[in-house]
């Protein structure tokens, strides 16, 4: 359910992550907010941190088949709904390795060679349990809708079973 925020400029509808959807922001083309879809962009944040990603303004450009113009265009309405302190846009340097990973470090590469030339633990087979299955004490169940965001999602219900085995509460917003 997408719930109504108001910026200085006018009011728009947030996306179930929060996020000021493209498509109730009237200067934005139907057939632009479509095709963003497609990507998986359906929110002013998600854009502006996409084009603030070096390379991918230009990307954006072809997929779209608009001119630079048009684009700058469609970015200054975007951003025209996201408040004052997200309004700057700051181009980000693309990291070398793929999806984003970083370098590892000297220190962290000597640990990884340590890693893996001590002796293996071994386990005592016979003191595992035959089968677990903890799935009634995992959290609820959360769409991602058509976003790729299914490894933060993991990731995120991990966490969450982890605190609620520990006793900790989970905090909503």
């Amino acid at each position: 359910m997408a719930r109504k925020a108001k910026t200085e400029s006018f009011e728009t509808e947030l996306s179930a992550f929060q996020g000021h959807l493209l498509n109730k922001i009237d200067k934005i083309p139907t057939a632009v907010t479509s095709r963003l879809a497609d990507l998986g962009i359906g929110d002013a944040e998600q854009l502006a941190a996409a084009a603030s990603i070096s390379g991918t303004r230009e990307s954006l450009i072809d997929y779209l088949q608009i001119s630079d113009r048009e684009l700058d265009a469609i970015l200054q309405s975007a951003t025209s709904a996201l408040p004052q302190a997200m309004q700057s846009t700051v181009e980000v340097e693309q990291a070398p390795l793929a999806l984003g990973g970083m370098e590892p470090t000297d220190e962290i590469l000597e640990e990884m060679q340590m890693m893996m030339t001590e002796t293996p633990v071994t386990l005592d087979v016979a003191a595992l349990p035959t089968s677990v299955n903890y799935a009634l004490q995992m959290p609820a169940i959360r769409n991602q809708g058509g976003r790729g965001t299914c490894v933060a999602f993991a990731m995120t219900a991990v966490h969450e079973f982890y605190r609620i085995r520990q006793g900790a509460p989970l905090r909503r917003a």
